[in-house]
């Protein structure tokens, strides 16, 4: 072999580590969002001189494709490039750790550690929004003051709970499906890790007071079981008989108020009035969106509220009206056909391995709780938009998809054999 392609290979195999790495210190300093994409960019031509190919094909190539096509016209056309350059560099960033985990994880062994590794990532974001945000510091500061009397000072708010809470909702079914899943050797040190990292980024999640997560975290666990546990048709059936009882008793219009209340858009009636500017926005600007981050700036001087004493309105509240309003109605068509595709790839691969290995193998037992965090996004994304934009986890989506990506196609691979 031609030393110099010897060389390219091994040097591509580093990929998922270093742009990893970037990815995770631009959660700290956005500044390295550009870094991240341009050593995503350097692996590509690596892998380009060593295999003849810039990376593995996957089925969210064409949505991928399109989303980016969308990036040019609409950075030429914001009023703030500035912001909106970020938020596309965050974007970016996603596609490229997608993209990293579907080249790396081509083996059982290997996506077994990426997949534990999204729990290790899951467990710090519930760590470090336990001790930057204040409104989960005042509930553990709560829970200690009614064990015994004392006052601790707060730590100076820098982490909106509903962000952090958004994001963890996606990793939450894989590591409760992980604590009951056969790892094979060393089975009981993996389910112990699962298991705590279950209770930790529950915990989190809890504290955070975020309505709509707990909405996506309850409806995910209950798809969890309805797909990996016997009985699970009762359980199914009571939760949704309970759930309409409460419905029918409590009125639609109420319950709604009641998950919107404490937000910063208000309650139902704020929420609605937001959706509908930016229904307005995607109408006006079908093709292009807004802009990039733009939303705040558009509803305040084309599309202001009529309502008072609001907080601004800095995003939509809604991902799929959010991803309208920034990237236009045919970037939202990509970005849909993404996660329709994660839904049938995760599907898919878990009735497969199902048919091969017992439910409780950690291959079909991963499946299902990727399937399931992409359940909790779809919810989420009803409530808040916060799994995407200039939020610094917004790249978490494009992890689960690329892991989602990359089960499928070893999955694939081997029903082939």
């Amino acid at each position: 072999m031609n030393p110099l392609r010897s060389v390219a290979r091994r040097l591509a195999e580093l990929e998922l580590w270093a742009v990893s790495a970037l990815a995770l210190v631009s959660l700290l300093d956005p500044r390295w969002l550009l870094p991240c994409v341009l050593m995503a960019g350097c692996f590509w031509l690596l892998r380009w001189v060593g295999d003849g190919r810039l990376t593995v094909r996957t089925g969210g190539d064409l949505g991928v494709l399109l989303l980016m096509a969308a990036l040019p016209l609409n950075l030429w056309l914001t009023g703030f490039q500035a912001i909106s350059l970020q938020q596309a560099y965050r974007l970016l960033s996603g596609v490229a750790l997608y993209y990293a985990l579907v080249n790396w994880a081509n083996s059982p062994a290997r996506l077994r550690l990426a997949t534990l590794g999204l729990m290790v990532v899951g467990v710090g974001v519930a760590a470090y929004s336990l001790v930057q945000s204040e409104a989960q510091a005042r509930s553990l500061l709560a829970m200690l003051r009614s064990l015994r009397q004392f006052s601790l000072p707060l730590p100076q708010d820098v982490v909106n709970p509903n962000v952090m809470a958004g994001s963890l909702a996606l990793i939450f079914p894989l590591a409760l499906s992980g604590a009951f899943s056969a790892w094979g050797k060393s089975s009981s040190i993996f389910q112990l890790f699962s298991g705590a990292t279950t209770v930790f980024i529950g915990g989190a999640i809890a504290l955070s007071l975020s309505r709509g997560a707990w909405v996506a975290l309850v409806l995910s666990v209950l798809v969890l079981i309805f797909l990996r546990w016997r009985g699970r048709w009762l359980v199914f059936a009571v939760a949704l008989t309970a759930a309409g009882i409460i419905a029918y008793r409590v009125a639609p219009l109420l319950m709604l108020d009641v998950l919107l209340a404490g937000t910063s858009a208000g309650d139902l009636v704020g929420r609605l009035n937001i959706w509908s500017r930016a229904i307005i926005m995607m109408r006006d600007f079908p093709f292009t969106g807004v802009g990039l981050g733009m939303f705040q700036t558009a509803i305040s001087r084309l599309f202001p509220l009529t309502f008072s004493g609001s907080a601004p309105a800095n995003h939509a509240h809604n991902l799929y009206l959010q991803i309208g309003v920034d990237l236009g109605i045919p970037a939202l068509i990509a970005w849909l056909a993404l996660l329709l595709l994660a839904f049938w790839v995760s599907a898919q691969t878990f009735a497969q391995t199902r048919r091969h290995r017992s439910r409780t193998d950690w291959f079909a037992g991963a499946s299902a709780g990727l399937f399931c965090g992409v359940v909790a996004l779809a919810v989420h994304g009803v409530f808040d938009a916060v799994t995407w934009g200039m939020v610094r986890p917004a790249p978490l989506v494009w992890v689960l998809w690329g892991l989602i990506m990359a089960y499928g196609n070893l999955a694939w691979r081997h029903s082939d054999r």
